[in-house]
């Protein structure tokens, strides 16, 4: 069985993970959240938003324990 990608659009993905417009575009840039380009924009997997967010608290744990 097929798995059904859950696609989301720039203003989608900024609020899913709470950041502003141009931090999204920063970790766009920077690689850090792979994306699609089409004509209108850029569009983003949820499952890759995901593990993204993941990665991102277990840092910030990690940071917090030192």
């Amino acid at each position: 069985m097929k798995k059904k990608l859950k696609l989301l659009a720039t203003g989608d993905v900024c609020k899913y993970l709470n950041v502003s417009q141009p931090r999204l575009y920063s970790l766009v840039k920077n690689y850090k959240i792979p994306y699609y380009k089409t004509s209108g924009g850029m569009i983003f997997e949820k499952e890759v938003l995901d593990d993204f967010q993941k990665s991102r608290q277990a840092k910030l744990k990690h940071r917090q324990k030192k």
